[in-house]
C-alpha cells in the first residue's frame, strides 16, 4: 500500500506538539522529514525504513553523533505511527520505539515473533536484576535474535545447538573488546537459561555461551564420520528432568554438593554431545561419547556415572550399581604374618596395602560389631538412609572428619580450619618420607605410577633433614691456609664481585 509520507509527517508533527515535545524537538523532525522527502522525491521512491535507515547510515559519517540520534529518533517516531497510529513510549527496552540507543535500533529491526520474546525477557530479568546488569545485558540478546532471525530460525523452539555456537563463533571473531564480547556472551547465556525454563530449548545450549575464550571445548564433540551422527532433534530435552530427578535423588541420600555439581557438569558434556551430533539417548550412543572424549584420569568417572544414569532411567533407582566409582574397601585377609588389604582405587586400579597390628585390631574389632552376620559382598563402611543401606559415600567421610576435627579443635588449636580425607594420606606419606623411608617405597605404597608424582608432591623434607643435610657439608677451620692470598681480582671475578 502506498504511504502518503507528507501527510503521516503532520500528523507526527502534530503528535508531538499536543504531547508537549520541545520546540528543538519538533524542529529536528521537521529538518529530517525535509531531507527524507527531498530524497524520496528524487529517486522516485516511497517512503520504507529499508531506504530511511540507508539514508541515516551513509549520512552518519557527515552528521555529527548528535544529529544522527536525533534524525535516528524522528525516523522511527514516523514509523512506529505508520505502523500503530501512536507515538507513545513503550515501558520495556528504554525509549526502545524512539531509538535513543544502539540497542534500540536491534529490537526495532527485530521480526514481531522475536520482539515478544525479547519484551519478556526483558521483563523478567527488570524484576530480578539491578538496572545496571539489566543494562550489560540486553545489548547481546537483541543481537543474538537478530542473529536467529538472519539464520532462518523463526522462532526459538525450532533453535539447534549450531545457532549459540555459531554466534559464539562470530563474537570470538568480531574485532570487539574483550569486556564487550563478554558482555554479550553473558546477556546471550542469560536469554538462553531463560527460555529453556520457558520449555524452548535445553539448558546445556545455556552454557555454550561461557566457552568464550574455550570454544574447542563445544566443537571438538563433533563426530567427524557423518555416517556416526544421526538427524534427532534436541535429543537432549526430555533427558533434563530425568538428570534433574537423579540428582534430587543424591540430594535425599546426603550427597553433599561437589559431587553433585561434578555430576552435573558430566551430564551437560554428555547432553553437549548428543546435541550436536543429533543423537538419540542409546547405549550406542553413551559409547561413542565415551569413545569420542579424551581418556584422562576422569574417564573411568563419566564412563560409570552415565552408566548409573543410564541404570537410573530403566529402573527409576538411584540405588548404586556395581559400575559405581566409588567401590567399598575389601578386606583381602587379617591374618598371617603381613596382614594386607585390597583397594580399588582410580581408573578401577588394584593394590595391596599392608596394615599395622594396631589398625588390624581395628578393623576386627569393627568387623565383629557391624558385620557379625553380614554377607560377604556386604559393604565394608556403611550408611542406612530411609530403610535402605548402601556403600558410605565420600561426602559422609568428609562430614564426618568434619564434625570430629571441630570438636577436637577445642583442645588443640593448632588442627587446621579444613582437613579433608586426603590430608590424612599426604600427612602420613609424608611422614614416612621424613622418617627415612626410600621414596620409592613411599611411590609405591601410595599406588602412584611415577615416582616424580610422589616427589613432587609429597617427598617435603623436613627441618631436621634440612639442617643435617647441611650440616653434612665441611666448613672451614681456622688453621686452613688462605687460597687467595695475592690472588685477590682473581677469586673476585669468580665469584662475580668484578
Amino acid at each position: 500500500m502506498q504511504i502518503d509520507f507528507k501527510k503521516e509527517v503532520a500528523a507526527v508533527m502534530t503528535c508531538l506538539e499536543q504531547s508537549g515535545y520541545a520546540a528543538r524537538t519538533l524542529n529536528d523532525h521537521r529538518r529530517c522529514c525535509d531531507e527524507l522527502r527531498k530524497l524520496l522525491s528524487d529517486s522516485n521512491k516511497p517512503f520504507s525504513m529499508e531506504a530511511a535507515i540507508s539514508w541515516l547510515e551513509k549520512q552518519s559519517i557527515v552528521w555529527s553523533r548528535d544529529t544522527y540520534e536525533r534524525y535516528r529518533r524522528a525516523v522511527y517516531r514516523i514509523d512506529k505511527y505508520i505502523k500503530s497510529g501512536s507515538i507513545e513510549r513503550e515501558p520495556h527496552c528504554h525509549n526502545n520505539y524512539f531509538a535513543y540507543h544502539d540497542t534500540d535500533v536491534s529490537y526495532i529491526n527485530l521480526p514481531y515473533s522475536y520482539k515478544a520474546v525479547y519484551c519478556d525477557f526483558y521483563e523478567t530479568i527488570s524484576g530480578e536484576r539491578a538496572k545496571g546488569t539489566v543494562e550489560h545485558y540486553v545489548a547481546g540478546c537483541t543481537d543474538f535474535l537478530q542473529f536467529m532471525a538472519g539464520q532462518g530460525c523463526a522462532a526459538p523452539a525450532e533453535m539447534t545447538i549450531e545457532l549459540p555456537i555459531g554466534y559464539l563463533r562470530r563474537i570470538r571473531e568480531n574485532t570487539w573488546s574483550f569486556e564487550t564480547k563478554l558482555k554479550y556472551a553473558e546477556g546471550v547465556g542469560q536469554l538462553l537459561m531463560y527460555l529453556s525454563r520457558q520449555g524452548h530449548i535445553p539448558l546445556c545450549y545455556a552454557h555454550v555461551m561461557r566457552k568464550l575464550e574455550d570454544e574447542a571445548a563445544i566443537t571438538s564433540l563433533k563426530l567427524s564420520a557423518p555416517n556416526h551422527t544421526g538427524t534427532d532433534f534436541q535429543p537432549s530435552k526430555e533427558l533434563e528432568s530425568y538428570a534433574d530427578s537423579f540428582l534430587s535423588n543424591l540430594d535425599e541420600r546426603r550427597y553433599s554438593e561437589p559431587p553433585q555439581q561434578m555430576f552435573g557438569f558430566i551430564f551437560r558434556n554428555f547432553f553437549q554431545f548428543l546435541e550436536i551430533n543429533h543423537l538419540p539417548f542409546s547405549t550406542e550412543a553413551t559409547q561413542k561419547w565415551l569413545n569420542h572424549i579424551p581418556k584422562t584420569t576422569s574417564w573411568e568417572l563419566k564412563r560409570q556415572i552415565i552408566t548409573w544414569f543410564a541404570n537410573f532411567m530403566e529402573t527409576g533407582s538411584a540405588e548404586r550399581a556395581s559400575c559405581f566409582v566409588w567401590k567399598p574397601l575389601l578386606i583381602d585377609t587379617l591374618i598371617g604374618k603381613y596382614p594386607c588389604i585390597l583397594l580399588h582405587g582410580k581408573g578401577n586400579k588394584e593394590r595391596r596395602i599392608s596394615l599395622t597390628d594396631k589398625t588390624v585390631g581395628h578393623l576386627k574389632q569393627y568387623l565383629q560389631t557391624f558385620h557379625a552376620e553380614s554377607p560377604q559382598d556386604a559393604d565394608l563402611f556403611s550408611t542406612t538412609i530411609k530403610g535402605t543401606t548402601s556403600a558410605m559415600s565420600p561426602g559422609n567421610v568428609q562430614r564426618i572428619i568434619k564434625k570430629y576435627t571441630q570438636i577436637a579443635r577445642i583442645d588443640c588449636s593448632d588442627i587446621p580450619n579444613s582437613v579433608h580425607p586426603h590430608m590424612f594420606r599426604r600427612t602420613r606419606a609424608t611422614d614416612l618420607y621424613q622418617d627415612g623411608v626410600p621414596i620409592e617405597l613411599v611411590s609405591t605404597i601410595l599406588g602412584h605410577a611415577k615416582v616424580e608424582t610422589t616427589k613432587e608432591h609429597y617427598a617435603k623434607p623436613s627441618l631436621a633433614q634440612m639442617r643435617e643435610s647441611m650440616a653434612s657439608v665441611p666448613t672451614p677451620t681456622a688453621d686452613e691456609e688462605p687460597l687467595w692470598l695475592g690472588s685477590e681480582d682473581e677469586m673476585a671475578r669468580a665469584c662475580g664481585l668484578r
